[in-house]
This record gives structure tokens, sequence and C-alpha cells, in this order.
């Protein structure tokens, strides 16, 4: 009898070994399909680095490689996280890249699209379900092809808000603000503006696009005090997940700068949250919309400026002044007025024999000419990594330039004297100012930036 149930035992203890040998081998194969689809996912980055940003080998090894470096340092989600911090690849160029795989492969139930695709529902049991197309799927950040179940490839920031932060409630949120962006720039409107208006009814959210300047109501974007405040918070957590330095979401009682890219979109947007000065838990926001284009050089600057409308005697003054030495040229003007389209078409028109390099906030313009380097102010959480104006406009007095582009003269000593001393040691400066009118460009570089008008009248070109 002993012996019968020992057989037994050894029998069921058999089968399940043999179970779990079965279940490591089905889990191998499992992780190797995955594997495998990175893998392929990998390769296909690479071809596209080659192919549309004209990479060579070496190159593209020397970028990934570098990637997975950063990828392990800062312990990102993802390698897309890592592509798209670095600007290797944009999130936008990945997603494509998965879709197109997708599609080869026939694989009918993994889905690309973004939080304008999906519905957010509860069930019985108040337990979030995500439909897209009334179908139900499970968000991923990466495609798991060895799944049963439906899942959703969603935008890196988009992921990490809605599922690894449980931010539900933002959804709508994200959702009406995106659409208020693209109607924003189908309409060419300049800037949003976003306006909690305290009624005895309640709180109500206006929106308004300035558009020619002026200030124009969007009435489908009347918002009530439950989806305005979603909105905010939505637009909030966005930006907290791109924007460098000191922003914090979930801060009501104080004015914040913060910045948004919707690289599918071709925009950025500058952003400021201001309190609501009554109750503190509303925000007004206003955007910035900031349309990324390019600059190539070739196009002869007299045909750039007779499109704007610029007359001969003006255009004779714009090429000479751009092939002198030791000089400031201070573009003013109010908001919105062309300052740096001007300034950076200037810059496209040079010859490639000048060395030219830029800080901006934001890069509006990507300048193609090989002899161009511009540089985005970097403003970080460690104080002592920042890179803002001033430290790369000392930077710069060491780089050798011919020809150096401040962004925005802004009010600060430093970089005040930086500027004068690149002028005086032979480069040719280019910055903006926000004043009203060239009439006032002495007065104010008095007032505001405190140079007296002997020094401007020696180093001040136009």
């Amino acid at each position: 009898m002993f012996s019968f149930f020992k057989k037994e035992k050894d029998k069921v203890s058999e089968e399940k070994k043999q179970n779990v040998v079965n279940n490591k081998e089905e889990n191998f194969k499992e992780r190797k399909v995955h594997s495998n689809f990175y893998n392929e996912f990998l390769e296909e980055v690479k071809s596209y680095l080659k192919k549309n940003y004209g990479k060579s080998e070496k190159e593209v090894e020397q970028l990934i490689d570098f990637a997975f470096k950063k990828f392990k340092e800062n312990k990102d989600k993802h390698i897309i996280i890592t592509f798209d911090k670095l600007n290797i690849l944009s999130y936008v160029e990945s997603l494509e890249i998965i879709k197109k795989l997708l599609e080869e492969k026939g694989i009918d139930n993994i889905y690309v699209g973004s939080v304008l695709d999906i519905e957010v529902v509860e069930d019985k049991d108040k337990k979030k379900k995500i439909l897209y197309k009334g179908e139900e799927v499970k968000p991923v950040l990466f495609p798991n092809i060895n799944a049963t179940y439906k899942q959703i490839v969603l935008p890196p920031y988009e992921y990490i808000s809605l599922i690894e932060k449980n931010e539900w409630e933002t959804v709508e949120g994200l959702k009406k603000f995106i659409s208020i962006v693209k109607d924003a720039i189908s309409l060419k409107a300049s800037d949003i503006h976003i306006i909690p208006n305290f009624t005895s009814g309640g709180v109500v959210y206006y929106t308004y696009f300035r558009i020619n300047k002026e200030l124009k109501e969007i009435k489908k974007y009347i918002m009530n005090d439950e989806l305005g405040q979603s909105l905010i918070r939505a637009v909030q957590l966005r930006a907290n997940e791109e924007t460098k330095g000191s922003f914090r979401a979930g801060v009501f009682n104080k004015a914040q700068e913060a910045r948004i890219e919707f690289k599918d979109l071709k925009v950025d947007l500058r952003l400021e949250f201001i309190p609501d000065g009554i109750t503190l838990k509303h925000m007004v926001l206003c955007a910035r919309i900031i349309k990324k284009q390019e600059l190539k050089g070739g196009e002869e600057l007299e045909k750039k400026l007779l499109k704007w409308n610029y007359d001969k005697k003006t255009i004779n003054i714009w090429k000479n002044a751009i092939k002198t030495r030791g000089k400031i040229i201070v573009i003013s003007g109010i908001t919105n007025s062309g300052k740096s389209t001007l300034m950076m078409n200037l810059i496209s028109s040079m010859e490639e024999t000048k060395r030219v390099v830029t800080v901006e906030d934001p890069v509006e313009a990507i300048v193609t000419n090989p002899n161009v380097s511009q540089h985005q102010v970097y403003l970080p959480k460690q104080e002592e990594l920042k890179m803002g104006f001033v430290e790369y406009a000392k930077a710069f007095k060491r780089a050798d330039p011919d020809v150096v582009v401040i962004g925005e003269w802004r009010e600060d000593p430093e970089l005040t004297n930086a500027i004068k001393s690149m002028a005086y040691a032979g480069q040719l400066v280019f910055t903006t100012t926000h004043i009203a009118s060239a009439y006032q460009i002495y007065e104010a570089l008095r007032d505001v930036y405190k140079v007296d008008e002997k020094t401007t009248a020696s180093f001040l070109l136009l």
C-alpha cells in the first residue's frame, strides 16, 4: 500500500515538475517573441535615423549607445522616453514606427492612439474601464504582442499621467485642451486665454483666442467649474513632465511658467498659470502658440524681405548690417510682432563663412545652415547645472563666433555686460526687446538696462 501511494506521489511530483518546465519554456518563448519585436523596433529606429536624418551607420550606433546609457542613468520608463528627451527621435516618430511594425505583422488587437481616442467609463463596481471604439482596451507604453487582450499604445506623457499617476479625472480636460489648441492653430491665433469667472451661479471658464492682435471669445469652449478645473489640472500635469526647473503641478497660490510641446501639431506652447486672486483655487491660463518652422539657407535675403513688404532702402540697410562686426543689432517690437522671425531669417541668409551661435527660449525656427549652432535655455532643478542666457553668453565669448544671437535681452546686469563685451570683442550681436518703438531704444537701454547713451551710441548699429 505504501509503495502504491509513493508511486502516485512521485507521479504527481513529476507532473508538477514537467508543468514548471513547460511554463518556463512557454514564458521563455513569450519573452523571446516580445524581445524580437523590441529588437525589430530598434532596427527600424536605426533605419529611420539613417533615412530621414542622414545619419551614418557609425553615428546611429553612437546615438543608440548614448541613449541606452542615459536610459539606465535616468531610470526612464522606456527607451522611447529617452529618445524623446535627447531629441534623437520624437515620441510621435516612435509611435509611427510601432504602428508600421504592427501593420506589417498583421496584429489587429493593438492600436496606437491618444487620449482623444479613448473613453473612460466605470463598471458597476466603480472600477475604471478604457474603451476604444466601444471595445475595452488596456493602455500600454509599448506593445505586449504576446497578450491576448486588446491594447492601445499611448504617448508617454499621457500614459504616465493617466495610468501611473492615476489622474483619470483629467482625461476629459486634456481632450478639451487639445481640441482648443487645434482650433487655435486653424484660426491662426497667437495666444489662448482660459479665464475663470465668478458668478452668483458658480464658476464659469471662458476661452479667448488672440487673432490679429484682437481678443476673441470662443463660445463653444465655455466650460463649467468641474471641466475647467480638470483642464487646468491636465495641462499642469502634462507641463510638469516637460518643463525643466521648479515648476510644480497642483500649485494654485502662485504664478508659474511652463512649456508643452505638441510634436504631432508642430507647435510649442509657452504657458503662464496665474492665481485667480480671489479664492486661490482657480487659475488663469495663458498659452502662447509657437509654431515650429525650418529655415534653409540659399534663399536671398532680399526675396524674403520683399515678401514682408520691406522697401528697397530698408533691405539694403539690412544687407549691409549683417556684414558688420563689433556691433549690436536690437530688433524691438510688441509681443507677437515678428521680432524672432525677422532675426532668424537674417541669420539663415548669412554667408556660411561666418560662425553663428544662438541661445533661445524657446528655439522657434530650426536653421539648417551647417555654420549655425542653436542652443535652448536649460533650467534643471539643480541650480548648478543651469544654462540660461547669461551662462551661454559667457560661454560664447570663448567659442570664437563671428555672430552671436541672444534670443531676448532680459533685465539682467550680467547679460547686459556679456552682450557689451562681445560687441567690444568684435562679434556682431543680434537680440530682441519688448519695446514698442525703435525711437524709444536709447531711452529704454538707459532706463531698463542701465546702459548710458554714450555707450549705446558706440556699439548700437540698428
